[in-house]
């Protein structure tokens, strides 16, 4: 079983198909069937399994080093601002617990599935809940550092 060449989409592409998908639903079935079309007459495409996860696991890593990243700066930024603010420390640590337990649940797998897993709803889904995780991922990792003293002169600098 193969997969299909799926054609590359840039981020504001795929910013106007969740917007579709949610506020013009019409819209986007007319995007999605003009993509269907475009998977049957493209030919397969036949990666290796092992090559499947290692790619899989080289952009899960930027991903999570990426959400990190960002919300050690959130942090850093709080600091300047706020100071250590128990309040907003755990609005930061309930939000990101909340975005990753609602995308957990909201992700959809069999029921909207292909045998070759690329059609326009399913990257769809997939492109939401990376997005949200990758959010909740760095309001936790805020919450966490800001939590803990940073030094003045880290901050200052």
């Amino acid at each position: 079983m193969g997969t299909r060449s799926l054609t590359p989409l840039s981020n504001w592409k795929k910013i106007k198909l969740v917007w579709l998908a949610i506020f013009r639903p019409a819209e986007y079935q007319i995007e999605e069937a003009e993509d269907s079309r475009r998977l049957e007459t493209e030919p397969s495409i036949y990666p290796t399994r092992v090559s499947i996860v290692r790619r899989s696991y080289v952009e899960s890593f930027f991903h999570v080093f990426s959400a990190v990243i960002v919300g050690w700066l959130i942090a850093l930024f709080c600091q300047t601002i706020a100071l250590q603010s128990k309040c907003w420390v755990s609005g930061f640590a309930v939000l990101g617990t909340a975005l990753l337990l609602w995308t957990t649940v909201a992700v959809k797998g069999w029921e909207i599935g292909s045998w070759s897993s690329s059609t326009l709803g399913e990257r769809l889904n997939v492109w939401v809940f990376r997005f949200l995780y990758w959010v909740g991922t760095a309001c936790l990792v805020a919450a966490a550092f800001w939590g803990i003293a940073i030094p003045k002169a880290l901050i200052a600098s």
